[in-house]
């Protein structure tokens, strides 16, 4: 079910990642399964009910809404279930104030939807993490009797009373929480007992209630007045700043081919922490798509500032670029309008990601490209692997490629092995020749794999000769390929992994650390950006080419505007 709502609708919390959520999921489910408690004939499951009530026969001014998790029948009476995951179980001989309030909305909903009163409610908690107590238990029980708490529907009506009182005080601007209303046992169980009220200041509060008279006013931007109507986007960004209390002196600008970059100096006791979180507050100041904050901008005292153009310029691969007989394949240009090169050689392997749109398949296709017009047949050897068999077909008949895409997962299974034997066999004569280096006549072999995704998540299996056993390709592929990462570089071998789902269970982290150099294009979301680049960023690109290469060799990121072919 997860897997059908976007990163984008979940809130990851302390877990981080989709797969750590699932992951935790699965084992709260295995837990519940193994100790699950009979519930008995199930009447109904999320039954979401609003209604009115009587109070001395007569109906309720205000209804109340609650949602049950489980209403079933157990020897003709009606019980509530509700479920509870929490890191340690609750003290059963304890009085838990949400628990007891919780319980007399599912109360009197279950009663409107139903016909009589429930018996009971059930507060099943389901303790996430392996319990490593004497019991062993994963699930304790909490259970509410009703017939045995009269004192809690009078405590609910007395609540309930008090909420009216506040709707109609017209210097408050919130209800309040009930959360906020109490500081432990002693305070609910005074409150049940009518010895305070929600408006006594003996109730302990953990946030003030708002009076009308102080809500914030609304104070017009100095930017947005006729003042800043004249501001340059520099000045724009300066005043900005000020309106948070940081200080920042323009020193120059430079405008890219999709962002201008605006560098200042910080004033003194400014943290660079502090600039970064600004990123938004600074686009609605200029009004713009995309602003990154670079603090500080490496190999300088300065910070930067790039702000997305109006327009996106193109910016035209030709072959005055190339590097002969190298694998350093111009990748674009950046914010200085400076052509950007990479070796390949040197990175030894590349990680390109990017979502749909991003540019990633134009970028892939000018490494292709730049390496072919670069070497001859004789000192390169291109092995190009598509499964989706859509990127690389009109290179079929180049003599890099020796006429062959490679689509299915046995055939790629296949030519990775080929690659770990040519690299083990160079290894053997480079030790036998007593030389460190790979002999100029052998050729260099780049492979270039696109769409990894669909390489790591293949379900498509083998029978092993050597176990006799089913085995999935997908295994077999990833641990021939974080291999070949880990030991190909001296025997001339480099690969060019590209994928549109960077997620973790495709980039793993053995393969990712072998991986350290990589082209990021715009991608979904923030979580694919770190997973990428190990930061945010990447989710703030414009698409169409606009990207961030990590090289180890140059210290951090550099935005470019990759080329066009």
């Amino acid at each position: 079910m997860m897997d059908k709502i976007p990163d984008s609708d979940i809130d990851f919390g302390k877990t981080g990642s989709r797969e750590k959520m699932a992951k935790d999921l699965n084992k709260v489910i295995e837990f519940f399964l193994h100790e699950r408690p009979d519930v008995g004939k199930v009447l109904g499951a999320e039954v979401k009910v609003t209604t009115n009530f009587e109070i001395d026969g007569i109906m309720s001014p205000l209804p109340v809404k609650a949602i049950s998790d489980l209403v079933s029948e157990i020897n003709g009476d009606i019980h509530i279930w509700d479920w509870k995951v929490l890191t340690s179980h609750t003290d059963l001989s304890e009085e838990k104030p949400d628990y007891v309030m919780q319980a007399q909305f599912n109360y009197e909903t279950v009663k409107a939807k139903y016909g009589k009163y429930p018996k009971a409610i059930h507060y099943v908690e389901i303790k996430k993490s392996k319990n490593r107590s004497t019991d062993g238990k994963q699930i304790n029980i909490y259970t509410i009797e009703y017939d045995k708490h009269p004192e809690y529907k009078q405590g609910f009506l007395y609540m309930y009373e008090a909420v009216i009182r506040q709707m109609v005080n017209s210097n408050y601007l919130f209800l309040p929480n009930f959360s906020d209303m109490f500081s432990g046992k002693e305070s609910f169980t005074e409150f049940l007992s009518e010895k305070i009220d929600v408006t006594m200041p003996s109730v302990t509060h953990k946030s003030a209630l708002v009076k009308m008279t102080d809500r914030p006013q609304f104070v017009e931007s100095t930017i947005d007045s006729a003042v800043g109507e004249n501001m340059t986007p520099a000045e724009r960004v300066i005043s900005k700043f000020l309106e948070f209390g940081i200080a920042l002196e323009h020193a120059d600008s430079f405008e890219g081919s999709s962002v201008t970059l605006h560098r200042f100096k910080p004033s003194r006791g400014v943290k660079m922490a502090q600039l970064v979180k600004y990123e938004s507050d600074i686009m609605i100041a200029l009004g713009v798509k995309s602003v990154r904050i670079i603090a500080p901008i490496k190999g300088t005292k300065l910070v930067g500032v790039e702000v997305s153009n109006e327009t996106q310029a193109v910016v035209e691969w030709s072959e005055d670029m190339l590097k002969p007989s190298s694998l350093v394949i111009p990748v674009g240009q950046d914010v200085y309008n400076r052509p950007f090169h990479l070796d390949i050689a040197k990175a030894p392997h590349l990680l390109v990601a990017g979502a749909t749109g991003s540019g990633k398949s134009v970028g892939l296709n000018v490494i292709i490209k730049s390496l072919i017009e670069q070497n001859t047949p004789q000192e390169l050897n291109l092995v190009l692997i598509d499964p989706k068999m859509t990127e690389f077909n009109h290179l079929m008949n180049d003599p890099h490629v020796d006429g062959n895409v490679f689509s299915e997962v046995e055939d790629i299974s296949l030519v990775l092995k080929w690659a770990i034997e040519q690299m083990n066999d160079r290894y053997s004569m480079m030790r036998n020749k007593g030389i460190r280096k790979l002999p100029s006549e052998f050729p260099k072999i780049v492979i270039v794999i696109d769409e990894m995704a669909d390489l790591m998540l293949s379900p498509e299996k083998f029978v092993d000769p050597e176990t006799d056993k089913m085995v999935k390709y997908s295994g077999v592929i990833e641990a021939d390929i974080i291999r070949l990462t880990q030991k190909s570089r001296a025997a001339g071998i480099h690969l060019v992994l590209a994928t549109q789902r960077p997620s973790v269970d495709v980039i793993k982290g053995t393969l990712k650390a072998n991986l350290p150099t990589r082209i990021a294009y715009m991608t979904a979301t923030q979580t694919d950006s770190k997973v990428i680049l190990d930061q945010a960023g990447a989710e703030q690109l414009l698409g169409n080419g606009d990207c961030l290469v990590l090289d180890p060799r140059s210290q951090g990121l550099t935005r470019l505007q990759g080329y066009y072919l």
